[in-house]
């Protein structure tokens, strides 16, 4: 057991070099705690993530400042203990919390919890309004409504404990360590956030883990993803049913929205679960091994401030993969005639693909978040030539 204090501007996190006080949407805040004996920090940026070492209690991962960390890195003791003048809060043994799974014990585990739900009349009609693609890549793909109540989802645990036990199952997307139901539980719709569970597969047809989608309330907080799993590792992959020769995959910012456009276009698109690159996602596309990779991030990124920012350290990334004779190419279109790919596909439309300029690519340094991007490079690559794309049968 351990007391803990928040990180502040001039103590942050010795891991992230984040704290609280950080604006929000910046890819640099961080709400974890250092332990008073600065031995152990606690950061919350998923990005800095050690599987094993999730703290459920606090929704942050442990690191180990005193010697050699985990995730690879020493982190050095830099931050001073300091009596605590007040009671603090209180974390559990480190040891106890989770194990590692593999990626086909999360893939198995995962299968197993699709089999147990189902997808909802009310959550089916939700989607068919959407458009007829929505529903049919929800049962071809097999969405699922989150379980109501701790009854149901009481029963997912009952029914995969046993075979995966109680650490190991800690380990999966969705799965978290909790005082009941034998110390694990899975995620639960409610009156206030309820909705569907969408599956991610890698290139390979795993499931990755899944990104949950609001069917009720407000689209405020439409979609999240479960807040033990780091989000660097949510990715989906939309692979066409028939063979495809474009040599070509699409990237958006959306699960959901990279399985209805890959339907539409009939080939290859990996989806991310928001506006952010992961290493997961960027090594499945180079195991891919396409001729091109076309960023298709919704047409907001020409106008909105904050996308243009992390449309940047996208393409900054995307750029690694020239190396590889990989080409880099953006999608264009008009605001007016839909707001996603997928909007624009079901409108009857598409996009413009425009190279990617190499100067976009070959920054001094890799950005380590949207702030560190130089303004000159924001919507470098829609001041390209333009070059039709021809329409799929």
């Amino acid at each position: 057991m351990g007391r803990l204090r928040r990180y502040t501007r001039n103590s942050p996190c010795p891991v992230c070099g984040g704290y609280e006080s950080l604006p929000r949407g910046m890819s640099a805040r961080c709400t974890g705690y250092i332990l008073d004996d600065g031995r152990v920090a606690l950061c919350s940026r998923d990005e800095y993530s050690i599987v094993g070492r999730y703290v459920a209690s606090v929704a942050c991962w442990s690191h180990l400042l005193d010697g050699h960390c985990d995730c690879g890195t020493d982190h050095g003791s830099t931050v001073r203990p300091v009596p605590i003048r007040r009671p603090a809060a209180q974390i559990e043994p480190l040891e106890s919390i989770v194990a590692a799974a593999s990626a086909d014990e999360i893939d198995a585990a995962l299968r197993e919890v699709l089999a147990l739900l189902s997808l909802r009349k009310e959550h089916a009609a939700a989607l068919e309004a959407r458009g007829p693609t929505d529903i049919q890549v929800a049962r071809k793909l097999g969405y699922v409504s989150l379980p109501r109540g701790t009854k149901e989802s009481g029963a997912i645990v009952d029914g995969l404990l046993t075979r995966f036990g109680k650490r190991k199952l800690r380990g999966v997307p969705g799965f978290t360590a909790n005082r009941r139901n034998d110390g694990v539980s899975f995620c639960t719709g409610d009156a206030k956030w309820d909705g569907v569970i969408i599956p991610c597969r890698d290139q390979q047809g795993r499931l990755v883990g899944f990104q949950m989608m609001r069917m009720n309330g407000s689209d405020e907080t439409k979609y999240k993803i479960p807040r033990e799993w780091p989000a660097k590792r949510v990715f989906t992959v939309s692979m066409p049913v028939e063979p495809c020769s474009a040599g070509r995959i699409w990237l958006v910012d959306g699960v959901h929205k990279a399985h209805v456009a890959g339907a539409m276009l009939g080939e290859p698109v990996v989806g991310l679960p928001g506006m952010a690159l992961h290493p997961a996602a960027l090594d499945g596309i180079r195991a891919m091994a396409p001729g091109a990779v076309i960023e298709a991030i919704d047409a907001e990124k020409r106008t909105a401030r904050a996308t243009q920012l992390a449309r940047s350290v996208i393409l900054d990334k995307l750029g690694s993969l020239r190396p590889r004779g990989i080409r880099v190419e953006t999608a264009i279109w008009e605001l007016a005639d839909g707001k996603g790919l997928d909007d624009l596909l079901a409108g009857g439309g598409m996009p413009r693909l425009r190279p990617l300029p190499e100067q976009v690519a070959r920054t001094d340094r890799r950005p380590e978040s949207v702030a560190d991007v130089p303004s000159s490079l924001h919507g470098r690559a829609l001041d390209e030539v333009t070059t039709d794309i021809r329409t799929p049968n």
